[in-house]
């Protein structure tokens, strides 16, 4: 089991990422005695632990999924301190025996497609820009969820669905301070809207 987090440096700390990951190994059943958890590794840290692993189940990637190396996006890993980037193809290549793939950060869909396309039967990603708070609350409640169902049994690809149902509804049902009608009545309103890309031209 693989998860791996970025979280520096400072001006590009995405601030939810540890306790994500906190939550999410607070949430993996005793029995996942392979699990691993690893904070700000390099990108050959990464790999190293997956090969190690050859059975391993999942991967839960928390970061920064957006930039683009050659023509293609990539995920941002830590080395000495700098970001550091390695060419999608190799991520593929280090992924593909995974069983299911989470890439919890923004702008991750063709990366994932090209793990699903590499034959990994499940992969979550994001199609658009996410706020930290967003995907760390989708992130913990999917893991909460798969490790539910997997210990009840159900198999890995249903767990999966039900899950990324479960991380929808909690991005969902999250408030903040707001109104209603026409700022006449204060309350608390959605925080986020799913579906809806902020970089849209139009909005």
């Amino acid at each position: 089991v693989g998860c791996a987090s970025f979280t520096a440096p400072a001006k590009l700390s995405l601030d939810g990422v540890l306790t994500e990951l906190d939550e999410i190994q607070a949430a993996l059943p005793a029995s996942w005695v392979a699990a691993s958890v690893l904070r700000d590794p390099t990108a050959e840290q990464a790999a190293s632990e997956a090969s190690s692993l050859p059975g391993f189940s999942w991967f839960h990637f928390s970061g920064h999924a957006d930039p683009t190396l050659g023509s293609h996006r990539t995920l941002l890993w830590i080395k000495n301190g700098r970001p550091e980037a390695i060419d999608a193809p190799s991520l593929v290549q280090m992924l593909r025996w995974a069983e299911l793939v989470v890439l919890n950060g923004c702008k991750s869909l063709a990366l994932a497609e090209a793990l699903a396309h590499a034959g990994v039967p499940n992969v979550v990603s994001w199609e658009t820009l996410t706020p930290d708070d967003a995907s760390s609350r989708f992130g913990v409640a999917f893991w909460k969820r798969v490790a539910e169902e997997t210990h009840a049994g159900v198999p890995l690809r249903d767990a999966a669905r039900l899950a990324f149902f479960s991380g929808e509804l909690a991005v969902r049902s999250a408030t903040t301070a707001g109104s209603l009608a026409n700022g006449a009545l204060p309350a608390f309103t959605p925080r986020f809207a799913l579906g809806i890309d902020p970089q849209d031209a139009a909005l």
